[in-house]
């Protein structure tokens, strides 16, 4: 039972790695979101009347960081949904489960069957199984945990990178508030009906 336990507790280590991945997704969403966010309202916000070099840097900035923000999401809803297996670009990462404790057990039922009632070879058999269902178990998920491992490492350097551009659109800011026109005093003439 040792090889058994040996093998159950990569299975479950898989496992943690599929929650963990699932856990940094949330966290990617939320700093897509904050960027996009500080994104719209840059655009919105900003006084495009000031001068010709400092719109273009800060459309650069916002094109390059949308750019960042665009492979992020595509990256994103890949590592989330699979959209590239399902549209057959890459192999599919499905996981595999162990069988439920009722299956197993009609499985061992039927091993007894099978080896007329011999309960020690039915036995090993039952074992060589249990090994092999957690070996392949295992094996998949390893695949599958890598392949999503890897579009969120990707999706949190495009984020970085987004992150990098959306601050530098605060210097931007800083310069196009700075720079701003007065504006000029308006005279203001109080009409006089008896005049």
């Amino acid at each position: 039972m040792e090889r058994i336990e040996f093998y159950r507790e990569l299975y479950y280590k898989e496992l943690e790695e599929k929650r963990s991945i699932d856990s940094e997704l949330n966290l990617s969403l939320t700093i897509l979101t904050l960027i996009g966010g500080w994104l719209n309202y840059s655009l919105i916000t900003f006084d495009y009347k000031i001068s010709g070099n400092a719109n273009v840097v800060f459309l650069t900035q916002c094109l390059l960081t949308g750019v960042f923000l665009l492979i992020s999401v595509v990256l994103f809803i890949h590592t989330f949904s699979g959209i590239f297996e399902k549209a057959g670009l890459t192999p599919p990462r499905t996981y595999l489960e162990l069988q439920l404790p009722n299956q197993l057990e009609n499985y061992y039922n039927e091993l007894m069957v099978y080896n007329n009632g011999d309960k020690g070879t039915a036995m090993e058999d039952y074992k060589a199984y249990l090994i092999d269902i957690h070996n392949l178990c295992t094996a998949r998920n390893k695949v599958s945990n890598r392949s999503r491992r890897m579009s969120i490492d990707r999706c949190k350097n495009n984020l970085g990178m987004g992150m990098v551009l959306g601050i530098s659109i605060l210097f931007s800011f800083a310069y196009n508030y700075t720079h701003k026109a007065k504006p000029e005093p308006q005279e203001i003439k109080i009409m006089n009906p008896n005049n």
